[in-house]
């Protein structure tokens, strides 16, 4: 299947042909969304024309909580399954409830696979002792997993908010708040291509997502509790905190108010503060926290980049002294099967924000240094995914624009080939000249009310939902990419290799 072939990509090749095999899922998706949304902007004109919603009303409607509900029962009742079925693998999965057992009982904070150091020799990754006071009255890694797919589903909540903020419409934001949870790089972070589910760092998309609806919304106070909480998820939400800082100090100001002198120096100062945050953070696990919970050796993660280096030091030389090396291993076939796959399931909208997309770009290159970690069926990519979702929503009203424009080109084509040439006070009339009424009460318009009318008219097509009422097709068009490409690719019920018995996804 589909999903066989993903995940096989990395041993099939460097070569065109496997870029080629790989994306076939994803051509296929692309044809059968495009076909979708224009069928929507044909049946339903009236429908899509009203999509827009006048006010500013943000409350999260019926359809995305009836999406999250879906999300969470299917899920859970999956993990369940894995738990009662005793397929559920220690490493990476049950040991993080071993590490709340263990630190209930007096054990510290480890499990078995520690060698009796504790766990935070490995990840500085605390997020799961939160769960503690719910462990007391339910002692169960079954909790784990609930809180899990519960967490992830939430984070629809925030796409919603982020996505109506940036089109004014319900409609368009329902549909990628639906697409976010048949997206499937964020199911394969609640059940992995091998049957790994619980992964703490799957918390990092719902607290980046609502930090970044703060960020929004200018609650700085709260985007700083959203990040502190993403970075106790794992110490790769760093990689992400740092460029979004960068982004913050350089982009945000210009998109606040001349007039909020104070909000635009706050802004710079605070995405100053998060970008050598960020850095020195990553530092500091890597060289001092890690290596002295491990005894002076080195991460274990270093492993993962041994083409590059035995070590943190040789990697790093390596990146520094043979950068042809590095770009060799970005410009791989697999590196762009791995963007396809995060990028083809919303439809490519990410790439028309591309500064925002930009925030993802040092931890996606990270991973594609690495024959493990350039996959959107494990774990390692749970940080990127809030990022291209936040570019998404912005990505839609540039879409929007675009079609709209094409829209109007095409029907101002049509109207002159179908229009006679314009009469002579037809044409002072668009200029905005003074007209002189003929007839018994013959006198000139007032003086600039030609000019006010004109404005006004090109206000209104600027406020009037002209543009917005293409978000429905294009959020549409997302939905339907992110539908396939999981029939194709994922693990749940709506995907193939749920139910081939031939596939390795196999149900059993």
């Amino acid at each position: 299947g589909a999903c066989d072939l993903l995940g096989a990509s990395g041993m099939l090749g460097t070569d065109f042909p496997t870029l080629l095999r790989g994306s076939l899922p994803f051509w296929n998706a692309a044809i059968v969304a495009g076909w979708g949304a224009t069928w929507v902007t044909l049946a339903f004109p009236d429908a899509v024309s009203q999509a827009v919603s006048a006010g500013p009303r943000v409350t999260t409607p019926l359809l995305v909580w009836l999406g999250m509900g879906v999300y969470f029962l299917v899920f859970s009742a999956l993990n369940w399954r894995l738990y009662d079925s005793l397929l559920l693998p220690h490493g990476d999965s049950a040991m993080y409830e071993e590490h709340l057992w263990n630190l209930l009982n007096g054990k510290g904070f480890r499990s078995y696979l520690d060698n009796g150091r504790l766990f935070l020799g490995e990840h500085v990754q605390v997020v799961h002792l939160l769960l503690v006071p719910l462990y007391l009255l339910w002692p169960s890694h079954v909790l784990l997993e609930l809180a899990q797919s519960a967490a992830l589903a939430l984070g629809a909540i925030a796409v919603y908010r982020i996505a109506h903020r940036q089109t004014a419409s319900r409609s368009g934001a329902t549909l990628l708040a639906l697409a976010y949870l048949l997206y499937f790089p964020l199911q394969f972070l609640d059940i992995a291509i091998d049957f790994k589910t619980f992964r703490p760092n799957s918390f990092e998309i719902p607290f980046f997502l609502f930090a970044l609806d703060a960020l929004e919304t200018r609650r700085f106070r709260a985007l700083a509790v959203w990040l502190v909480l993403a970075l106790s998820c794992q110490e790769d939400a760093a990689t992400i905190i740092a460029p979004l800082g960068l982004w913050i100090a350089l982009r945000l100001p210009a998109e606040i108010s001349v007039e909020d002198i104070a909000v635009r120096r706050q802004a710079r100062w605070l995405g100053w503060g998060l970008a050598a945050g960020g850095v020195a953070w990553v530092l500091l696990v890597i060289k001092v926290i890690l290596p002295w919970f491990r005894g002076g050796a080195d991460v274990h993660f270093a492993q993962y980049f041994s083409t590059l280096g035995d070590s943190t030091d040789s990697i790093i030389s390596a990146v520094v002294r043979h950068p042809d090396a590095v770009i060799a291993r970005l410009l791989r076939a697999e590196t762009g099967l791995f963007a396809i796959a995060l990028l083809a399931p919303l439809g490519w909208l990410p790439v028309f924000s591309p500064g925002r997309l930009a925030v993802a770009a040092p931890l996606f290159c990270v991973l594609c240094l690495s024959d493990i970690t350039d996959s959107p069926q494990h774990h390692f990519h749970a940080p990127l995914v809030p990022v291209l979702f936040w570019a998404a929503a912005h990505g839609m009203r540039p879409v929007c624009r675009w079609v709209a424009r094409i829209e109007r080109l095409l029907s101002s084509g049509r109207s002159r080939k179908r229009q006679p040439a314009p009469t002579a006070p037809a044409r002072l009339l668009a200029n905005g000249r003074r007209l002189k009424v003929t007839g018994a009460s013959a006198a000139p318009a007032p003086a600039g009310s030609v000019l006010r009318l004109l404005r006004m008219r090109r206000r209104n097509e600027v406020t009037q939902p002209r543009d917005g009422r293409f978000c429905v097709p294009v959020a549409t068009w997302v939905f339907l990419n992110a539908l396939v490409t999981g029939a194709w690719i994922g693990l749940s019920p709506l995907s193939i290799s749920f139910w081939d018995p031939h596939s390795n996804a196999f149900w059993r």
